[in-house]
């Protein structure tokens, strides 16, 4: 995978630190927890030159393993907006996870799309504890407003699973061990929390198709603002037509 920062053919610092697609330069990006950062990765946060950081974690997560924004990148912007509102799912089937955050957790997920928007131009990071699911679904939600093609939507979440990192990647298997789950729960385990499937991401955008007429409507009726959807377009697609305010 290519570093943002340095265009070498080489892992990031941070576990899945990237670009989300778009033409141009985007100055959007997604990683997972900025936590416990060696100095390489302080480097190459600083080299992203961020306004805001967006962290879609809950609160004991962040207890357990804050970010280092404060004193990697002094200055920038620290948005929590966590998605769950409460435990983080252990086994429960991805697809299911995925549809109960979009039914359930619709205000907090448009305002996660909002914030990116707001920061979109003058760069913004978004991410959970492994920068899979949430904010592979905040990113998918981003992506489908600003007029991304969906299978490049569903490549860019696939890419997640490649790019854990390996402590996180034993953390799991140890948890699911520990638990002493049954094997069709195990398995729900380890998808959940290890892998990035794309028919989970495509089934999810499917539903809000299918239940909300797009996802761009899903959206704009959830509280994302006319003007946002535009500034999304903007940075990451700008040949996508405008909006027009309702």
């Amino acid at each position: 995978m290519t570093s943002p920062s340095d265009g070498a053919s080489m892992p990031p610092a941070i576990a899945n630190l990237r670009a989300i697609p778009g033409i141009g330069a985007p100055r959007i990006f997604r990683s997972s927890a900025l936590c416990s950062l060696s100095a390489a990765a302080r480097e190459e946060l600083r080299r992203l030159d961020l306004a805001a950081v967006i962290d879609l974690r809950e609160r004991g997560e962040i207890t357990e393993a804050p970010d280092e924004i404060e004193t990697a990148t002094p200055g920038t912007a620290w948005i929590n907006i966590p998605l769950y509102q409460g435990p983080v799912p252990m086994s429960t089937p991805i697809e299911q996870v995925y549809r109960d955050l979009l039914v359930h957790r619709r205000p907090q997920l448009c305002a996660a799309v909002s914030a990116v928007a707001r920061y979109a131009s003058a760069g913004v990071l978004m991410h959970c504890k492994a920068g899979k699911d949430r904010t592979g679904l905040v990113a998918g939600l981003v992506l489908e407003a600003a007029g991304v093609a969906r299978e490049l939507i569903v490549d860019d979440y696939a890419l997640s699973e490649t790019a854990l990192s390996a402590h996180y990647r034993d953390q799991v298997l140890a948890m699911v061990h520990t638990a002493e789950l049954d094997d069709d729960a195990a398995a729900a385990a380890r998808q959940l929390h290890l892998q990035s499937p794309p028919a989970a991401l495509r089934s999810a955008l499917d539903m809000l198709d299918r239940d909300y007429g797009s996802v761009t409507d899903y959206l704009r009726t959830g509280g994302v603002a006319t003007a946002e959807i535009d500034v999304l377009r903007a940075q990451l697609n700008p040949a996508a037509p405008q909006e027009e305010a309702s």
